[in-house]
């Protein structure tokens, strides 16, 4: 398992990209913090339903950044059922965007209409020939090692497995209770993991939520 410690080490391919994390594991803040490095050198659009503009570029500062003049966070768009995809498409042809991230796809289409959106979500990342990134809250499946970290099977949304490119995880320790390893060193509070759960090669990224080096 390779492991790695910057946003910037983060690289995606093109096509339909899922991120699972449990409520409360920090999505949206690893979400838009990956949508500003992402801008660094590419026009990426940010699409939130559940959050305001102002609090997004408060996530971005928080963590010791500046909003970079390619990112285009947008929080206006209609829900899913009532546009469908048309607003997305419109979007991305005024301007060539590379990377799109939405941001909960449970708010965007209703968690019991999941499935029926990431179809057209491919369509749209193959037709303007971009990454596509989509959150979304997952709870995992009981079994018997009670592990916190999810697997692929606890994303229960068929098209999600089948559709999707690529689907990673987000697990953040503190916000289950565990604030020390196994070999008892302290885990910060501000610490995710975020992993890749489809891809043969496998890649771990141990991040912060927090401070981070100033982009100039």
């Amino acid at each position: 398992m390779e492991r790695h410690d910057k946003y910037s080490d983060i690289e995606f391919a093109k096509g339909l990209i899922a991120v699972g994390g449990q409520p409360g594991t920090g999505k949206t803040t690893f979400a838009i913090n990956l949508a500003n490095s992402i801008a660094q050198n590419e026009d990426v659009l940010f699409i939130s339903y559940q959050s305001l503009r102002k609090e997004l570029e408060e996530m971005i500062n928080k963590s010791g950044n500046k909003v970079n003049d390619h990112l285009t966070i947008d929080t206006n768009l209609e829900y899913f059922q009532t546009t469908g995809s048309s607003d997305i498409l419109s979007l991305i042809r005024d301007k060539n965007y590379s990377t799109v991230i939405i941001d909960d796809i449970g708010c965007y289409a209703g968690t019991e209409n999941i499935n029926y959106v990431v179809r057209p979500l491919k369509a749209i990342s193959e037709m303007a020939n971009l990454r596509l990134i989509f959150t979304v809250p997952v709870n995992p499946v009981c079994d018997e090692d009670n592990s916190l970290r999810l697997k692929l099977r606890d994303f229960r949304w068929r098209e999600i497995t089948n559709q999707c490119d690529e689907i990673y995880a987000v697990y953040r320790p503190s916000a289950f209770g565990y604030l020390y390893d196994h070999e008892n060193n302290p885990i910060p509070r501000d610490q995710i993991e975020f992993y890749s759960i489809k891809l043969e090669t496998k890649k771990e990224f141990v991040l912060s939520l927090g401070a981070r080096k100033q982009i100039t």
